[in-house]
């Protein structure tokens, strides 16, 4: 991963802010800080699901667009 997007980064943050405008309607609480490192970032697991794939993509694209 990028190390801009890393856990505690602006790029990490970035990331986040997408996510939550996107899911604005879900339950978007986030677990304890301990917890992040392990990849619990919200308490809903469905959306913390959603959010591990986003970044997925994110990162990606990321990825993909440096190949060209």
């Amino acid at each position: 991963m990028n190390d801009e997007y890393q856990l505690g980064k602006n790029g990490h943050k970035t990331i986040l802010d997408a996510f939550e405008y996107e899911h604005r309607n879900d339950r978007l609480d986030k677990e304890p800080r301990e917890l992040l490192s392990k990849g619990f970032i919200y308490c809903s697991g469905p959306v913390n699901e959603a959010f591990l794939e986003y970044r997925k993509g994110f990162m990606r694209g990321l990825f993909e667009g440096n190949l060209s």
